[in-house]
């Protein structure tokens, strides 16, 4: 790695360069790429919630900040928050996803319960308890 100061105490020139932008140099465009399938789903916002919007694509839950252009699929998060993000958002808009669609989520939900020591899988049960039943 190069220092950023030289022997002389002034700053190197590497240093001194701004960062280089790799999408640029490979000739990537800045812009996001928006399928059409983000451009045709509906999105739904949670009560109380201003800041995200989530959509159905592909049959999956995706997410994205208000107003913005890329969504996150939320499989793509960490388990727990996943799962606890899909269990409130099938609760809340039960008929935006398919039967099957749920069942899928529901499997690998239950799966991730049963790797839990007792202590987690208990915890967790408590937070999702509200969007179970």
């Amino acid at each position: 790695m190069a220092k950023p100061y030289s022997n002389d105490g002034s700053l190197s020139k590497r240093a001194a360069q701004p960062p280089m932008n790799l999408e640029t140099k490979m000739g990537k465009s800045q812009e996001p790429k928006v399928t059409q399938e983000q451009e045709q789903a509906t999105t739904l916002m949670l009560p109380g919630d201003t800041e995200w919007e989530y959509a159905v694509i592909d049959g999956d839950w995706n997410t994205r900040k208000k107003g913005g252009t890329d969504f996150i699929v939320l499989s793509s998060l960490p388990e727990e928050k996943m799962a606890e993000a899909v269990l409130k958002l099938d609760t809340q808009f039960p008929q935006a996803r398919t039967a099957q669609q749920k069942e899928t989520d529901n499997a690998m939900i239950s799966s991730m319960i049963m790797e839990m020591d007792d202590d987690s899988a208990e915890s967790f049960m408590r937070r999702i308890g509200r969007y179970t039943k």
